[in-house]
């Protein structure tokens, strides 16, 4: 029996769209310097008046928006320790930007952060009981903590 698959063409966006709660109306950011590559699939944090992105997929680069000056911000690439991945979670805590797992031809169980400031990468050992490995789930930060919860899981059976 012939298997038809149909694919879907897809094309990345590289538009900053702008939602104010106060007025309840959105806006196009009107990005100033170098514009990353269009992609499919992001994960944001923001850091003061700074949205930090990670672009999912097999990149492993990070880039940040300013929102007061409009200007788009590439940080250093994050280097062979920490993969390119989708599905991962970028978190800011501390004063730094956590990549918190993700899949990378595997479900990932690793933690990075980079520390804008010193504009270095580190692979960071972690202890207790640690979640499994995994992409696509919910995070917060509460204080010291990162809070992680779910998980994409595999449906067929």
């Amino acid at each position: 029996m012939p298997l038809a698959v149909s694919l879907r063409h897809v094309s990345p966006y590289n538009k900053l769209h702008v939602f104010d709660l106060g007025t309840l109306t959105w806006s196009m950011a009107d990005a100033t310097g170098d514009v990353p590559p269009p992609r499919v699939g992001v994960t944001m944090a923001a850091v003061g008046n700074t949205i930090c992105v990670w672009w999912q997929g097999w990149l492993n680069d990070l880039w940040a928006f300013d929102l007061v000056d409009q200007k788009w911000i590439e940080y250093p690439i994050a280097g062979d320790s920490c993969k390119g991945r989708g599905g991962p979670r970028l978190v800011v805590a501390r004063g730094k930007i956590w990549v918190v797992y993700g899949f990378a031809g595997v479900e990932m169980d690793d933690v990075h952060c980079f520390d804008p400031v010193q504009g270095k990468w580190a692979q960071v050992e972690t202890s207790g009981e640690k979640p499994t490995a995994r992409s696509v789930f919910s995070t917060v930060e509460i204080g010291k903590f990162i809070i992680v919860y779910g998980e994409e899981v595999d449906l067929v059976t």
